[in-house]
């Protein structure tokens, strides 16, 4: 009878420690959320294109000309103003986007991080409530880039931060990966998480809605 060859130590340590790992690795590419937030390269990042002559996946020629980008370069800024009328200090117009109104604390800085002829990036916040009583809103800061080439334009919004307002607590900006990627895991941090990032998406879907109408209408 032939002689079964024996398993030599190092592939036995290595099928242990597939065994071993594999429920874990499994896991880890389960998404429970129910959440439909896109990510590139590990973060939350919301990216629409809309090429000249229409929407999103419209084909449009690409010497739309100089004078139909500066056309929409100031719709642009005419959004973000409108949008984000904050300057310094908070804002009491209401969220524009959905057309929500809110009190006297509905936006923190605006900030103009860079603006060229063929691009506006800047930081805007938001708010996002969670009816819970514990954690009475968060403040959602982001960057939002925009990209205005050959007639037509993309919009990107990603660099979330989250932070808590509590009643007599201080807290400061975290980056909202971490807390998204146990979240998505079924390991949320506090029972607001979901109506946390149900509101980030929603209100990130309504900005980006109103932005298209805005720059559509030209």
């Amino acid at each position: 009878m032939k002689k079964q060859a024996a398993i030599g130590p190092f592939l036995f340590f290595f099928i242990v420690q597939a065994a071993v790992l594999s429920p874990f690795v499994a896991g880890a590419q389960k998404d429970v959320s129910g959440i439909p937030i896109p990510m590139k390269k590990g973060i939350l990042f919301y990216e629409n294109s809309y090429p000249a002559g229409g929407g999103a996946g419209a084909s449009g020629s690409a010497g739309a000309g100089t004078s139909q980008d500066r056309a929409l370069y100031r719709k642009a800024l005419d959004w973000f103003a409108q949008t984000f009328p904050g300057e310094e200090g908070m804002s009491g117009t209401g969220d524009k986007a959905t057309g929500k109104q809110v009190g006297e604390e509905d936006y923190a800085h605006t900030f103009i991080d860079s603006q060229s002829p063929g691009s506006i990036t800047r930081k805007e916040t938001f708010k996002v409530l969670t009816g819970d009583t514990a954690v009475n809103y968060y403040y959602i800061t982001v960057t939002m880039k925009v990209v205005i080439q050959n007639g037509g334009y993309t919009l990107q919004v990603y660099d979330f931060y989250e932070k808590p307002i509590q009643k007599g607590i201080t807290n400061d900006y975290s980056k909202i990966e971490y807390r998204w990627w146990d979240f998505r895991q079924g390991k949320p941090w506090f029972n607001t998480d979901k109506a946390l990032f149900t509101g980030l998406n929603d209100q990130t879907m309504a900005y980006i809605d109103s932005f298209h109408r805005e720059m559509a209408s030209l």
